[in-house]
């Protein structure tokens, strides 16, 4: 198993407590009793962040993992919530809908750049500790149950996933619907197995992704992506192993394993990818 520096869980504990008071102070005396301070229900995040980094002395990835990006998803909730208040009284200004002075008006604008100064860390403390935890789950797939197939199981219930696949297939269903009544081939014609590099090992070729048509003459993706699904990427910057991170709406966020980075594809994209060949991986 890889090394996680321990010291990447504090650090992520360190900076969301920051963002529980504004630098210089909240900004009161604006209408209506508004008040501009920090962050409010971030106290349950120490113990939350103890809880997964017990979960992975304890050996447990996916679970450590799985609970380091929920905390991420409630974080940028509450920032969320707190840059929507504060731009709707930025906007009720400008409108006229509320009365601010000038001097008040540049107080909320910088309350509102101070907090950004103050999530930024945030958001980077939590992305290199879920690099690093990615790191050491793929690094331990070869005992026990992998992290994709953990975390697909954790995560089966997430609704964003048809959204994307449907979108997908649906701008694919124009240029690929030939085929549209055969089933999945698994590994006809799959590429060549030294491409799954240190992949190999561990993973074989499955099935091909493609745009089907069901009984109602409706496109989907077969097999459909999924959350923690290792795949191979024919069609990417050089072909080899992708694993799916977060599938939304407008967007999936994959995992370069030997880059080590993150990036995020666009329909369009991919689109492009699918028809350039993209196969799941199984377990061997």
């Amino acid at each position: 198993m890889l090394r996680v520096d321990t010291i990447l869980f504090s650090n992520v504990t360190t900076s969301i407590q920051r963002t529980a008071n504004l630098t210089g102070g909240a900004v009161r005396g604006l209408p209506g009793g508004n008040v501009i301070e920090g962050l409010k229900g971030i106290n349950s995040f120490q113990s939350e962040m103890a809880e997964a980094q017990k979960e992975f002395h304890q050996g447990r990835l996916s679970s450590a993992l799985a609970r380091v990006r929920q905390m991420e998803m409630n974080f940028n909730g509450i920032a969320g919530r707190w840059n929507g208040s504060v731009g709707s009284i930025l906007s009720a200004a400008r409108s006229g809908k509320m009365n601010l002075s000038l001097q008040k008006l540049n107080e909320v604008k910088n309350a509102q750049a101070k907090m950004q100064q103050l999530t930024g860390p945030v958001n980077k403390t939590f992305r290199d500790l879920i690099s690093a935890l990615d790191h050491a789950a793929m690094s331990d797939t070869s005992s026990g149950p992998t992290p994709a197939a953990e975390e697909r199981s954790e995560n089966e219930d997430n609704a964003n996933e048809d959204s994307v696949t449907k979108e997908s297939a649906a701008e694919e269903s124009n240029t690929d619907t030939k085929d549209s009544d055969a089933s999945p081939s698994p590994t006809s014609d799959a590429p060549d197995p030294n491409l799954l590099g240190d992949f190999a090992g561990k993973y074989v070729y499955g099935a091909k992704l493609r745009v089907r048509k069901d009984a109602a003459g409706k496109a989907r993706l077969e097999p459909k992506l999924e959350k923690g699904g290792f795949y191979f990427f024919q069609g990417w910057q050089s072909p080899g192993v992708i694993r799916i991170r977060e599938i939304h709406r407008q967007n999936v966020v994959v995992f370069d394993p030997r880059r080590g980075t993150e990036l995020s594809i666009d329909p369009a994209e991919t689109k492009r990818l699918i028809q350039a060949g993209i196969w799941r991986l199984e377990p061997r």
